[in-house]
């Protein structure tokens, strides 16, 4: 029987680190917390803008799923290990970026001199042009990849806050979740709520 790896909580959750001490990557005890945060386009946002851009319109289609675009950030418990894991993902991509513009500035100043040798230009304009494209698609298509995502759902109908799926949690995050929203609705029926 397997586990399951996704579970719903409420996006207020997050922003009051409501969650049980538990790795939500690990499972483990959890030593410290991590902001993360969520965007979901709207179902009416995303076909709008995708039949406009079929059409003259096409530039307004990304400003309209932007616009419509349901977000939750917040707080999950980590290990301290498993937070620097996620650091380094992150880093690496993000520090290829300005590392292009170093190379290109390079190419450019080598290019400039009366001296410049062609080879060394086109090496360090080709390795400009792969950090960047490498820092760019890894940091927009890889590092989401490393860590838990969520799907934020529509409000709810008589409440004020979004519902988020947690997706690719670990299933003893799932379980110690569930076990405090049931003891917490078994305390709102038996009226003893803190």
């Amino acid at each position: 029987m397997t586990l399951p790896t996704t579970v719903l909580v409420w996006q207020s959750q997050f922003v009051s680190k409501d969650f049980p001490l538990v790795c939500a990557m690990t499972g483990q005890q959890a030593e410290t917390w991590q902001k993360f945060k969520f965007k979901t386009v709207a179902k009416l946002a995303a076909m709008s803008g995708g039949i406009a851009a079929l059409t003259p319109l096409h530039l307004v289609a990304p400003i309209i799923e932007e616009a419509s675009m349901r977000r939750a950030s917040g707080y999950l418990p980590l290990t301290k290990s498993t937070k620097r894991q996620l650091r380094i993902v992150n880093g690496v991509f993000i520090v290829l970026i300005p590392l292009a513009f170093a190379f290109f500035a390079a190419a450019l100043t080598i290019n400039s001199s009366d001296q410049a040798d062609p080879t060394i230009v086109g090496i360090l304009t080709v390795l400009a042009l792969l950090s960047l494209t490498i820092g760019i698609l890894g940091g927009l298509y890889i590092a989401p990849r490393f860590g838990p995502t969520g799907v934020v759902m529509g409000r709810t109908e008589g409440y004020y806050d979004y519902l988020v799926e947690l997706r690719r949690v670990h299933p003893f995050f799932v379980v110690a979740v569930q076990e405090q929203q049931q003891l917490r609705a078994a305390k709102l029926r038996s009226g003893t709520v803190d």
